[in-house]
């Protein structure tokens, strides 16, 4: 006899919102929508941390919510999303602290009951 594990797909969701990594994903779906680095023909970006933090730093509806961010929490955040499967954003570095953005993607995982359904 054993048991079997089962996570509601909302419940699951909603707790990952609890976790500060969230906050970036909401941040990088913003930048999505915005930056001029998302052209029609570039369905993904790469670039690290810092190139990200300045990436976020051009748009301007973007720069009051930068004052509670630093490039290390950027980059832990980014970890811990690029750990988490169909987020739009993966590890993709060797060497270097490295990741590559899925527009689509993120803008689906935008909304984690949209995701959950």
């Amino acid at each position: 006899m054993g048991v079997k594990s089962f996570f509601d797909p909302r419940i699951r969701a909603l707790s990952g919102q609890q976790d500060f990594a969230y906050n970036l994903l909401e941040l990088v779906a913003l930048w999505c929508k915005d930056a001029p680095a998302w052209h029609a023909d570039a369905p993904t970006w790469q670039g690290t941390p810092s190139e990200l933090f300045a990436q976020f730093a051009i748009c301007q509806n973007l720069l009051p919510l930068l004052k509670d961010w630093t490039v290390p929490k950027v980059a832990k955040s980014l970890a811990t999303l690029a750990r988490i499967a169909g987020t739009g954003i993966e590890f993709v570095g060797d060497n270097e602290r490295r990741f590559r953005f899925v527009r689509n993607a993120i803008l689906k995982t935008e909304n984690p009951m949209q995701a959950a359904a």
